[in-house]
């Protein structure tokens, strides 16, 4: 399956048009950066991912797998007696190119023999011949959970950006127990689901629902956690910068906010800008100002970022904003209309070179509590 990309909210073109300096605005948001507030600082990276666990047994034991771990054993004959040797097969569902990247599954209803009639087990065989997914081409083990994971993306000035869903299940290694392995296949999630609702069966299969917040990092990334904003924007706010000689200035409609751009010379030329900067605009006193941090734009970054499981990769594209200011550090805002506005500055006659725009793909693993890691492609997919 693939993870459903999300919808733009860019709904219109925006035209750029700047105009010359306006002192007022500028004195008004100066006196309000002078305003001086306390900021918490940022609590440590180890003390905030500390996720709350899942409910299945070992599930921790999952998150050191290692990623070019190749302790799965090869699926050679998914007959029903390979796999269990203590079980009955009451029923076998088989699906072939279950995911896009050709991963075929076996799933076995099955009940213990000293058990009732009715399965109270779900054992799977899960297979691809795919190459890019390391060496490994199958997997035995016993179906121990359902996902519905949900990631909620936000940008750093602490805007949700959009939300990614998937459905994945986890399997316990039949040569390894303790050993969890997630998989993502709708069509065979959404059958499993169909066994937990059925009331005849007693599988001990748990539905957890899980919600992650992450957020895309500067070099493009993902973290686990997002940032709290009060930290850096009170900090930003009483930071001054010198980023130039003022020329032009334009007002922008953003999806989440109304923003205030802001073109500086660096050189001895005022007719062009090498810097631009953004602030969130609103009113202070009854008059039109900057209240958000003027922050510099640095780059435009399209993003293809690929999640990876077991087996199959979901991707998602979307762009980023990395801004930063002296003394504060680099962040990430995420707003599509922005990004369309920028993108449009940059073909006014006064831009020169003040931001990039670039383009980079990312491949993150997603661990069974939903956690995501970055992997490097080549070590992980190639052995």
């Amino acid at each position: 399956m693939a993870i459903a990309p999300i919808s733009s909210v860019l709904s219109r073109n925006y035209n750029i048009g700047f105009s010359g300096k306006n002192k007022k605005d500028n004195n008004v948001h100066n006196e309000i950066s002078k305003k001086s507030t306390s900021f918490i600082k940022a609590a440590p990276l180890a003390a905030v991912i500390a996720m709350s666990p899942l409910t299945i047994q070992n599930i921790q034991s999952a998150e050191k797998l290692p990623a070019n771990s190749h302790n799965i054993e090869l699926v050679e004959n998914r007959a029903a007696s390979e796999i269990s040797q203590s079980s009955t097969v009451i029923s076998h569902k088989e699906f072939e190119d279950a995911t896009e990247l050709g991963l075929s599954a076996d799933v076995y209803l099955t009940k213990n023999p000293k058990g009732s009639k009715n399965a109270n087990s779900v054992e799977v065989a899960v297979s691809s011949m795919d190459d890019r997914i390391y060496d490994m081409e199958g997997l035995k083990g016993t179906v121990r959970g359902l996902i519905n994971l949900t990631y909620e993306i936000y940008g750093d000035d602490g805007n949700e950006y959009g939300k990614l869903k998937l459905r994945q299940f986890l399997v316990e290694d039949k040569n390894n127990p303790g050993d969890l392995y997630n998989v993502t296949s709708s069509q065979v999630s959404d059958y499993l689901e169909s066994i937990i609702n059925n009331p005849k069966y007693d599988t001990g299969i748990e539905t957890i629902n899980l919600t992650r917040k992450i957020r895309p990092t500067v070099s493009t990334g993902l973290q686990n956690v997002p940032t709290d904003p009060s930290t850096w924007m009170e900090k930003a706010r009483r930071t001054r910068q010198n980023f130039g000689k003022e020329i032009v200035t334009a007002e922008v409609q953003g999806s989440h906010a109304k923003y205030q751009l802001v073109g500086y010379s660096t050189d001895d030329d005022d007719s062009d800008f090498e810097v631009l900067t953004i602030g969130e605009l609103g009113t202070y006193e009854g008059i039109p100002a900057m209240i958000g941090p003027e922050m510099k734009v640095d780059a435009i970054r399209d993003v293809n970022t690929q999640f990876y499981n077991y087996d199959i990769f979901d991707s998602v594209d979307y762009s980023q904003i990395n801004i930063s200011k002296d003394g504060v550090g680099k962040f990430v805002i995420m707003d599509d209309a922005l990004v369309k506005a920028l993108r449009n500055a940059m073909g006014a006659p006064q831009f020169n070179n003040a931001y990039k725009v670039e383009s980079n793909i990312e491949n993150v693993m997603v661990l069974p509590s939903g956690l995501v890691a970055k992997m490097d492609y080549q070590e992980g997919l190639t052995k």
